[in-house]
């Protein structure tokens, strides 16, 4: 297998979702993050033996959250993601479990969505979230220095790059960044 393409595995059983992806001959994947019965000692040498085996890299663990809901904007905005108050913190222990699992298999990179918001710097709702978002950013420093990398919603570039600045981790991200280029420099 010599792809540089890499897949998104939509399975919360990473042993079948490693299965499938070396089944489709492709050797890096993101995995969904499995439920938290899956982040036992035992269970994790079980996963990073079928990494092995299949010769798959997983670039990224995605902390799905039970109870999203993309079936309409309406659902997102009160569904996914971090901007709904009323679910952050659930969430945000979530990621904490999700970076453990991450740690576990030897992956620094955890993918989450931020949740579809329309960035207003002077409400405090906005403001909470870019905090929430920096205790995340700084936990998973603390964490064998692992990355979160954000997804969001329909927001503009410029609106993305002004939350980016906002958060203000900007070390990590041109660690991440410097990264990304040496990797990716071949085939630009």
């Amino acid at each position: 297998m010599n792809s540089i393409l890499g897949v998104v595995v939509n399975d919360l059983n990473p042993l079948k979702a490693l299965k499938k992806a070396h089944s489709l001959g492709i050797n890096s994947c993101h995995l969904y993050a499995p439920t938290s019965e899956w982040h036992s000692n035992e269970l994790l040498a079980r996963i990073k033996a079928e990494i092995t085996k299949v010769q798959v890299t997983v670039t990224a663990v995605i902390c799905v959250v039970p109870g999203e809901d993309y079936s309409s904007i309406e659902t997102v905005r009160k569904t996914v993601g971090l901007v709904n108050p009323k679910t952050r913190k659930e969430r945000m222990n979530w990621i904490t479990e999700c970076s453990s699992f991450a740690k576990g298999i030897g992956v620094s990179i955890l993918q989450g969505h931020l949740g579809l918001f329309f960035p207003d710097r002077n409400t405090l709702q906005y403001n909470t979230l870019i905090e929430d978002v920096r205790r995340i950013a700084d936990y998973l420093k603390l964490n064998d220095r692992q990355f979160f990398a954000l997804e969001t919603g329909q927001e503009s570039g410029e609106e993305l790059l002004q939350v980016i600045q906002d958060v203000d981790r900007r070390s990590e991200e041109r660690r991440v960044g410097k990264e990304c280029r040496s990797r990716w420099s071949p085939y630009h």
